[in-house]
């Protein structure tokens, strides 16, 4: 049955910029992935989408999340795709340094302008970028991952420092990957248990279903409704919504991209 209350709060959440993490780790295609399916997906349903990719670097050619930042929300054209990633490598380390020095308020309502009213913002970067940008905030960063080692690795590590660090509560999300059910679930388990006994709770876990006849459009519209209840809420361009704890203002050091 398809979750109605889902559907009443993604209705409230009308006329709100929805900032919604996803988290890279050193296999970024699963990241990719994640932000693929949800962004084709959700502009399905009728939002619309933009992805800001942490991994490309705005150039003149290709302007990103850098050049809006200066001149404010894209203008609007007919015929153009819902769905649109933007380059946002220089954008994203001007927020984090706003963030760093003046709490992650200022940058969440620098990046806010850049969006008009109803846009859903996927926010693709390393964990320690989002840490930063979204430290307090009432929002539930996303954590995709496989079950092989590496990738079980990389997940406790952004559970930890996302939740150390940024006083976050990420979701863990199970990616399809060729590792067989028994060994998934051990691992899941494995990487539960490690969470509440080291960080002190159960994080959230919502995989990704998988495709085949028994997967309707109402469970794959279900998962995509509980990811964006994970996203942030602002309520108007420039205002951090409620829920966001501002930071004392201070001098922090801004991790680089690849520190993970």
């Amino acid at each position: 049955m398809f979750d109605q209350a889902a559907g009443l709060r993604s209705v409230a959440a009308a006329h709100c910029v929805r900032v919604l993490p996803v988290v890279l780790g050193r296999d970024s295609d699963v990241a990719f992935d994640m932000v693929w399916t949800l962004g084709a997906g959700l502009s399905v349903l009728g939002h619309s989408v933009v992805a800001l990719d942490a991994t490309s670097r705005e150039q003149s050619g290709r302007p990103g999340l850098a050049q809006f930042l200066k001149t404010g929300p894209e203008p609007a054209s007919p015929n153009e795709a819902q769905w649109r990633v933007w380059p946002s490598q220089s954008g994203m380390q001007t927020l984090l340094h706003v963030a760093a020095t003046q709490g992650p308020g200022a940058a969440l309502a620098r990046l806010a302008a850049c969006f008009s009213p109803d846009t859903v913002v996927l926010l693709l970067a390393p964990k320690e970028w989002v840490s930063v940008l979204m430290e307090g905030a009432a929002v539930r960063p996303l954590v995709p991952f496989t079950f092989q080692p590496t990738g079980v690795v990389d997940a406790y590590s952004a559970l930890k420092v996302l939740h150390q660090a940024g006083d976050l509560k990420p979701v863990l999300v199970p990616m399809r990957s060729e590792v067989p059910d028994p060994v998934a679930e051990q691992a899941l388990g494995v990487l539960l248990d490690t969470a509440k006994r080291h960080l002190g709770w159960v994080p959230e876990n919502s995989p990704l279903p998988e495709q085949g006849p028994s997967v309707t459009r109402d469970i794959i519209t279900q998962w995509m409704l509980r990811m964006l209840e994970s996203a942030l809420l602002l309520e108007e361009p420039g205002t951090p919504g409620s829920g966001w704890s501002p930071s004392t203002p201070r001098e922090a050091l801004v991790p680089q991209l690849w520190s993970c």
